[in-house]
C-alpha cells in the first residue's frame, strides 16, 4: 500500500513539473536551443544561438550601429538546399540589426552555445538577442528588429529580406 501511494505520489509530481514547463512556454521562451517536432515525435527543425552570426548592434561608444560578428540565430532543418554547395551542411542563419540578413550558411559542425534542446510546443514563441521566433507545429518563422527574416520548414526555406 505504501509503494502504491510513493508511486502515485511520484507520477503526480512528475505530471505537475511537466504540465508546469509546458505552462511554462505560454509566455516567450529563452531558451538557448530548440526544436520542433512533427506528429512522430521526431525533431523537423532544430534552432540555437551561436556566438558568430553576421549582424550589427549599436555602439553606444561609435553611437552607431556597428557591423560584425555577433550572437545570433542558426536552424538547421531536414532536407534543407545549398544554393552554392561548397562544404558542409547547410543551415539558416539570422543575426541581429539591420546587417543580420536571413541566408543560408555552410557549417561543418554546429556551434550552438547550449548542448540542452528543449522541444518547444506548437504556438510557442522564443525570443533573444533582437530575434523573435513563432513556432507552428513544424514550421517556424523568425525576425529581427530591423524586420529580416525567415520562414523554414522541412524540405522549405524562404527569406523575409
Amino acid at each position: 500500500m505504501n509503494r502504491f501511494r510513493i508511486a502515485t505520489g511520484l507520477v503526480v509530481a512528475i505530471t505537475a513539473v511537466t504540465l508546469g514547463a509546458v505552462g511554462a512556454f505560454a509566455k516567450t521562451s529563452h531558451v538557448l536551443l530548440w526544436t520542433t517536432h512533427n506528429n512522430t515525435g521526431n525533431a523537423t527543425v532544430v534552432c540555437g544561438i551561436t556566438p558568430d552570426v553576421y549582424g550589427s548592434v549599436y555602439s553606444s561608444g561609435a553611437m552607431a550601429s556597428v557591423n560584425g560578428y555577433y550572437p545570433g540565430l542558426q536552424c538547421d532543418a531536414e532536407g534543407l538546399r545549398n544554393p552554392h554547395p561548397q562544404q558542409g551542411d547547410p543551415a539558416v542563419a539570422l543575426g541581429q540589426g539591420s546587417a543580420g540578413k536571413a541566408r543560408i550558411i555552410e557549417t561543418s559542425q554546429d556551434n550552438y552555445e547550449s548542448s540542452h534542446f528543449t522541444r518547444m510546443p506548437e504556438h510557442a514563441t522564443w525570443s533573444k538577442d533582437g530575434i523573435t521566433c513563432k513556432i507552428d507545429k513544424a514550421t517556424v518563422s523568425c525576425h529581427n528588429t530591423a524586420g529580416h527574416g525567415f520562414t523554414l520548414r522541412k524540405g522549405y526555406f524562404k527569406a523575409h529580406n
